[in-house]
C-alpha cells in the first residue's frame, strides 16, 4: 500500500512538522511506500537536514519542492498572506508543482498528530471528487464573526485528501488562479 503526504510550512513550523512526521511514521510502519512532500517557504538548511534524517531513519522518501515561483505567482495575484506567509495557500496550486506520479495525496497541517493508521484514507473511494474534507464544528458565535450563517458549512482545512487526477481533470488550480 502506498500513500503520499504533503506538508506546507515555513521555518517557524518546522519543529512542529518534525513531531507530526514522527507520529505519521511511527503509526504507519506497515505501508509499503510512504512519500512525504514538503512545500517549504524559506526553510533553513538545518531544518531540511533534520527532515531528511528523520525520513531516512524510517526508510521513507522525502521531497522538498521549491516554492519561490508559487510565492511570486501569489504575490502577483495579490493573494493575501496569513500571518505574513504564503504557506497556507500553496496547496491550492498542487497541480503546478506535483508530478503526474502523484495521484492521491494527504495534506496535513504541521501541528497534526497522527495517532493511528491512515489505511482508510489510502483506499477511500473519491467518487469523482477532487478532494475530501471534514466538516468543522464551529460554535455559532464564531461562525457569525466570520460572516457565516448558522446553516453555512465550514470545513476543517488541516487535513485534506486530494485526488490529484480529479484535481487536474477539473483544472482546480487554474480555476482558483482565475478566480483570484
Amino acid at each position: 500500500m502506498r500513500l503520499d503526504i504533503l506538508y506546507q510550512i515555513n521555518e517557524k513550523y518546522a519543529p512542529f512538522c518534525g513531531v507530526s512526521m514522527t507520529s505519521l511514521f511511527e503509526n504507519n510502519k506497515h505501508f509499503d511506500e510512504l512519500r512525504v512532500f514538503i512545500l517549504g517557504e524559506r526553510l533553513s538548511a538545518s531544518s531540511e537536514a533534520k527532515f531528511r534524517a528523520l525520513a531516512a531513519q524510517y526508510h521513507r522518501a522525502i521531497c522538498f519542492i521549491k516554492t519561490d515561483s508559487l510565492m511570486l505567482m501569489m504575490k502577483q495575484l495579490q493573494m493575501p498572506t496569513y500571518r505574513g506567509s504564503y504557506a497556507a495557500n500553496m496547496r491550492l496550486f498542487l497541480s503546478y508543482v506535483l508530478g503526474d506520479d502523484v495521484d492521491r495525496i494527504l495534506y496535513l497541517d504541521a501541528d497534526t498528530i497522527v495517532s493511528g493508521t491512515l489505511d482508510e484514507l489510502a483506499i477511500m473511494p473519491m467518487e469523482g471528487h477532487p478532494l475530501a474534507m471534514a466538516l468543522d464544528s464551529l460554535v455559532r458565535m464564531h461562525k457569525k464573526r466570520l460572516g457565516f450563517t448558522g446553516a453555512d458549512y465550514y470545513y476543517n482545512s488541516g487535513v485534506i485528501l486530494f485526488s490529484m487526477s480529479e484535481w487536474r481533470k477539473m483544472r482546480c488550480s487554474e480555476r482558483i488562479t482565475n478566480h483570484v
